[in-house]
């Protein structure tokens, strides 16, 4: 392991966090010292601060370079530290070198997983469209009968009335005309409200089907 590699890997993680603290801890004493000496003669009546620290009533300058210098070191320090400091962008683009089996094999089973889903939702989607392909032309089959039913009652009724106009005097004949029409009614209405079903199904499963492509694509 080369020393760049030790520092990136070892020393850095490991120490960053008391070096920065370092470099807190000088900019504290600099500030102190700087600012006393700021103070000039009036840093000299702090009843606290020990005598040594002063010179004709002022901070002596020795301590102020010394604070300048500390300071400066931990900087320095910290920007050592810095510079072998991994950026995040190669690390996630260089993650093949750096990962455990482990992790390989996890991003391996999810993008199969993700693969056999786009596959499976492809398959989904085809089969929409075939079911829907099949509810139409039912449903056309359906209209076009209702329409042949229709034409068929018409043709009936005019028969029946042409019929009954001829024999006015048999009730019974009247009775039946009138049972037969009843019964076409009826199962021509029984036909339109299957076709309408059919239509309110398809509806239901293309919504059902939308709902299902738009839920995975989010």
């Amino acid at each position: 392991m080369s020393f760049s590699e030790k520092m990136a890997v070892e020393i850095v993680p490991k120490y960053i966090n008391k070096v920065q603290g370092l470099v807190y801890l000088g900019a504290a004493v600099l500030i102190i010292v700087v600012g006393l000496r700021g103070l000039g003669e009036a840093a000299s009546t702090v009843g606290f601060l020990p005598d040594f620290l002063f010179r004709d009533g002022r901070i002596k300058l020795d301590f102020v370079v010394g604070a300048l210098f500390l300071e400066f070191t931990m900087l320095l320090l910290l920007s050592f530290f810095t510079y072998y400091t991994r950026d995040s962008k190669p690390e996630s683009s260089l993650g093949n070198s750096t990962e455990t089996p482990a992790k390989k094999e996890e991003l391996l089973s999810a993008q199969i997983d993700f693969e056999n889903l786009k596959k499976n939702l492809e398959e989904l989607k085809n089969i929409a469209k075939d079911d829907a392909h099949h509810l139409d032309t039912y449903l056309q089959n359906m209209h076009q009968l209702n329409q042949k039913l229709a034409a068929v009652h018409k043709e009936y009724t005019a028969v029946m009335s042409d019929i009954k106009q001829g024999y006015k005097t048999d009730a019974a004949f009247k009775t039946m005309a009138s049972e037969e029409l009843k019964a076409v009614e009826s199962y021509i209405d029984k036909v339109t409200q299957i076709t309408h079903r059919i239509s309110s199904i398809k509806k239901e499963y293309l919504t059902a089907v939308s709902d299902i492509k738009h839920t995975f694509r989010d």
